[in-house]
């Protein structure tokens, strides 16, 4: 509680303090070198920043950390000179779980290079520290206007907008909009009733919502389960708002955006889940800070107060910051009077609390005040809604007091009987016998709170200089939301400082740096006044909390998903991630005219899918790579708006097909079809089913409109397919991991996934904790090497057929500790002597508990690896490791039928260095009508219609077919972690001892014969003949002539 402060802390404030108060002022609203676009800004390796202007006026600034949930939110306070050089000052406020944690300013010069994008220089003052680096900055695309962004007070804004109105007019009145209706008037739901309110104009149907509201216990939700129910509440209580509060009471409608404003800043910043993590690719940033940031889209360009000038602080107002004792007071009957022992807390109190006022609203104006309040037990506090009167802290354990780390503290929470979101007012007297400094604390929670003593506004941290006497102390405090267990605290702490010093600082050092922390809030305050007259009166802290939802969701959309909507987090977890971020990023683009990001991800997700999944079937199948895909309806209800033009007609096929229509139905004028999309629909699917569904729009088939290649290059997932045609379709999914995933993910660099004539020819894990052996890629069982490493693409090319190659660096997937002893690395088998199963291949360990691919020592020994990338997913250039092991793989993928099948793959991996290695191909499992067989350098596997064959052309090693190999290991996260687990597979392996190892291998899919392999040469100079095709690998390289 004690704060610290040396001398040069008070220097480097007053140093940055000069620096912005004389440069010259260029505001945000009237200048900005930019007309439209995106400055990302890279300081260091710790920051990066946003700098964004639209129609020539500078938007509010981000600021976030890498790998993380924070972001703060601020203004450029000036700027000079163009993109070729820019010099720009920005203010930021600080923001920690919800409250400002200070200021720090940045003095930044840009200077635009050659290629486009900026090097320069920063300087940081925050928190009394000075900090000079480099930065590094790109110029993003500018974004496409959709549209202007909504203006103050206008709702709706998020499903649809008042201009929407007259074609949802329109559709409803068709045969679709009467089987909408027919379906909506049985409806409780208050998104389905704000519809029905907008489509009808009956206030009725918005009044029965604003009931449903009212009927909630809470309008957030904010859960304490899995990931997968976080969010729901809040996303549809905002939806319902949207579409109904314009016909609600204005103190109803105003109580509910006080509501929101007064809990979004703690959803923006952690859950009430212990174990929650926030990366930002995660299944539980994705759906909370998305349904967040939903709800934050209802706070844009309301208008609110100026903003209020910062209190002066004691240090400022009283040069000696000495407080008078109460001369003329004595406390009446029920009001404490406790002693003040220092470095405790008093141990008496009345209190009144859980209150939720208008903005800036004085509960204790009948009082006098918070200053001049000298409350006592029975005085009446109000907000409107709640009304409490003073009474005594009772002093039992989790009703008003709480022991803390050997402390005694005032347990808020408790106290007020846990109602969130709320403040509270706690009074007690103060009998002081020891004249002299003390410093004033409230502890941790609360560095925010108001303390008023004996009329004297002080603050955390405050030096302060008592008399003899008694002094009244009122505080003011607020709460957020804690789990049903938790509690906020308050411990309120006068501590003496003999000869006016504490530890190594004295009362001086104290209030000078207070006082300079006040200017820099003062320089602060100016540029926000600025900022709000430039916005014509805009609520600015509104602002600042939806400009914090838009960056937290450009980080998932960067981070998590990528360009070509690829969302990489493993098992069912990428689906809960994605969610909200993609309903936002829909509802973003109606509300302010432009997308949140300016690249291909949020925009790709649906067309990414429908590049993913075979058609033969009524269900859409698709193989799981990493994230274990599905075809959600509500997803396409939602982000269909958002999907490029040339895209809409397929993703409507498939939704169609979802449906169960046939493809000549006309759902517009059709009722029966009509029904089909909408019958077994409700609340927030239904309604955003009616308002996306595009009746006027011609669904066709994927074949005439999509392509037959995919790319999303920002994580690394690429498809190649011969078509669309069922039953005839092959489809390649190679995922090459080119970015570490900030999330749940496998050690699958260089992994792939077949499907061909209506089978699945490879298999993988789709459980949360998967293991590079699981994959159909080369292992080292006798070294130890950074499975979960990257790959980096060298070579990517395709044809219009579908046909393409690529070639992927895996050196930081091979990197190898040192080698070891023996009998200090773990191989793949620790086999109990007595098994009689053929052990001659390391990767078939025995049927036995004692087997284990003991990933718990291999771990260990990896921490010896040095650490490959930075925070941004950048790998480092300055990595000094040698690595006794190397190695990289190529694909290439043929469809042109030349080689006597349809489907033609080559796939070559080269690694040097190392000991034993083993390819696998692995095999589905669960199909009995599936069947394998290998001899020699083939192996084939066979359906009752299709066969696969592979021919190993090198090394010169038999390929063996291992059924039901069973193979323990050991979860390395979540609730399992550090428990055994045993799966089952089935595999091809090839395994050589060499060196230097070149796994050259051929495989076709076809109905009939596999066509004839040859080959001649060796390495390098392998030639391979595949019916009218010769295979060579040109400088790693595949090439198909």
């Amino acid at each position: 509680m004690n704060k610290t402060l040396a001398t040069p802390r008070l220097l480097h404030l007053l140093c940055g303090l000069l620096v912005l108060l004389l440069a010259p002022l260029a505001h945000a609203a009237t200048a900005a070198p930019l007309k439209d676009g995106e400055l990302r800004v890279r300081l260091g390796d710790y920051w990066t920043m946003r700098l964004a202007s639209r129609d020539g006026a500078w938007e509010p600034v981000t600021r976030a950390r890498p790998s993380f949930k924070q972001v703060d939110v601020g203004y450029v306070s000036a700027s000079s000179g163009s993109l070729e050089k820019l010099i720009v000052s920005v203010q930021l406020r600080r923001d920690g779980a919800g409250s400002n944690a200070g200021f720090v300013f940045y003095d930044m010069t840009l200077a635009r290079k050659a290629d486009g994008t900026y090097d320069g220089t920063f300087v940081e003052t925050a928190g009394g520290k000075k900090v000079e680096g480099t930065l590094t900055a790109v110029l993003n695309p500018a974004p496409k206007d959709f549209g202007p962004a909504v203006g103050a007070n206008e709702y709706p804004r998020l499903l649809m907008r008042k201009s929407d109105l007259p074609e949802l007019r329109k559709k409803f009145e068709s045969p679709f909009g009467q089987a909408f209706l027919e379906k909506a008037k049985t409806s409780e739901d208050p998104i389905v009733l704000g519809l029905l309110y907008q489509l009808t104009g009956d206030e009725k149907y918005a009044r029965s919502a604003m009931r449903a509201i009212k009927a909630m216990k809470d309008i957030d939700g904010n859960s304490t389960a899995g990931s997968g129910e976080i969010g729901h509440t809040i996303v549809n209580v905002a939806l319902a708002v949207d579409l109904s509060c314009e016909a609600w009471p204005a103190d109803y409608r105003e109580s509910i955006f006080r509501e929101l404003k007064s809990r979004l800043p703690q959803r923006q910043w952690d859950l009430l889940i212990e174990h929650a993590n926030y990366n930002q690719a995660s299944n539980y940033y994705g759906p909370a800070f998305g349904s967040a940031a939903v709800a934050t889209l209802l706070l844009k360009n309301l208008p609110g107060p100026a903003p209020v000038e910062p209190a002066k602080p004691l240090a400022v107002r009283r040069a000696d910051c000495r407080i008078p004792p109460a001369a003329d007071y004595t406390p009446p009957q029920g009001v404490p009077l406790v002693p003040l022992v220092s470095d405790t807390l008093p141990g008496e109190w009345i209190y009144a609390g859980g209150f939720k006022p208008a903005e800036n609203a004085d509960l204790l104006s009948d009082l006098g005040g918070p200053a001049k309040a000298r409350p006592t037990p029975g005085d009446k506090v109000s907000d409107g809604s709640r009304t409490a009167l003073f009474k005594p802290l009772s002093q039992e354990q989790d009703m008003g007091y709480y022991e803390w780390a050997g402390r005694k503290v005032i347990d808020v929470t408790n106290a007020i009987g846990r109602i969130y979101h709320s403040e509270s007012y706690f009074y007690t007297v103060l009998k002081n016998d020891k004249p002299g400094w003390y410093e004033f604390g409230v502890g941790p929670d609360h560095k925010e709170s108001f303390a008023y003593l004996n009329g004297e506004m002080i603050r955390e941290g405050d030096a302060v200089q008592l008399d003899a006497g008694n002094y009244p102390l009122l505080i003011k405090v607020r709460i957020g939301q804690t789990q049903p267990w938790g509690r906020e605290m308050l411990a309120v702490r006068f501590t003496h400082m003999p000869g006016g010093k504490i530890r190594r600082t004295n009362a001086d050092e104290i209030n000078a740096a207070i006082k300079a922390e006040h200017e820099q809030a003062l320089a602060f305050w100016k540029t926000e006044t600025a900022e709000w007259k430039a916005r014509r009166g805009e609520d600015l802290e509104c602002l600042r909390i939806v400009t914090k939802s838009q960056e937290q969701i450009y980080q998932h959309l960067r981070f998590g998903i990528g360009n070509g909507g690829f969302q990489a987090e493993v098992a069912m977890y990428g689906n809960i991630a994605a969610r909200y971020p993609l309903l936002y990023a829909t509802l973003h683009r109606r509300t302010m005219g432009r997308d949140v990001s300016t690249f291909p991800d949020a925009t790709h997700v649906l067309p990414r899918l429908v590049m993913q999944a075979s058609f033969a079937d009524r269900e859409p199948h698709i193989m799981p790579l990493n994230v274990k895909p599905i075809f959600d309806l509500g997803w396409i209800a939602t982000n269909f708006p958002v999907v490029p033009t040339e895209y809409q007609p397929a993703v409507l096929w498939a939704w169609n097909r979802g449906f169960g229509l046939e493809e000549t139905a006309t759902p517009k004028n059709d009722r029966a079809s009509a029904e089909k999309i909408l019958g077994k629909l409700s609340g927030q699917l239904l309604a955003a089913t009616f308002i996306n569904y595009p009746v006027d729009l011609a669904a066709a088939p994927p074949a005439k409109a999509m392509p037959k290649t995919w790319a999303a290059d920002t994580l690394g997932f690429y498809v190649f397919r011969n078509g669309f045609e069922p039953g005839n379709e092959f489809i390649a999914q190679v995922f090459t991991k080119n970015v570490p995933i900030r999330a749940w993910s496998h050690p699958n660099a260089g992994a792939f996934r077949i499907w061909g004539l209506g089978h699945a020819w490879t298999s993988a894990p789709i459980d949360r904790s998967g293991y590079r052996p699981e994959e159909s890629v080369v292992l080292l069982p006798d070294d130890v090497t950074s499975e979960s490493g990257c790959g980096l693409i060298t070579h990517y090319a395709t044809k219009l057929d579908g046909s393409g190659s690529l070639s992927i660096d895996l050196s930081d997937v091979y990197l190898a500790v040192a080698e070891q002893k023996k009998d200090e690395v773990a191989t793949m088998i620790d086999a109990d002597p007595t098994d009689t199963v053929d052990k001659s291949l390391k990767m078939a360990p025995p049927k036995s508990v004692t087997a284990y691919y003991r990933e718990k020592d291999r771990d260990a020994l990896r921490s010896k690896l040095p650490k490959l990338y930075n925070a941004y997913g950048d790998r480092l250039k300055d990595v000094k490791y040698k690595s006794h092991v190397d190695g990289d793989r190529a694909m290439a993928f043929d469809f042109s039928g030349k080689c006597g099948a349809p489907f033609l793959m080559v796939l070559v991996d080269r690694v040097s260095g190392g000991k034993t290695k083993q390819w696998l191909w692995q095999m589905p499992t669960g199909d009995p009508t599936l069947t394998a067989t290998a001899a020699e350098n083939t192996f084939n596997l066979k359906y009752p219609d299709a066969s696969l064959r592979g021919t190993v052309v090198s090394p010169n090693a038999k390929a063996r077919f291992l059924k039901n190999q069973e193979m323990y290991f050991i979860y390395r996260g979540g609730s399992s972690k550090g428990a055994n687990t045993m799966r089952t597979f089935d595999f091809i392996a090839v395994e050589t001892p060499d060196k230097d190892a070149t796994f050259f291998v051929v495989v076709t899919i076809q109905k009939g014969n596999p066509p004839a392999v040859t080959a001649s040469g060796q390495g390098e100079n392998i030639v391979v003949k595949v019916g009218e095709q010769t295979i060579r690998l040109r400088d790693g390289v595949i090439v198909i002539e």
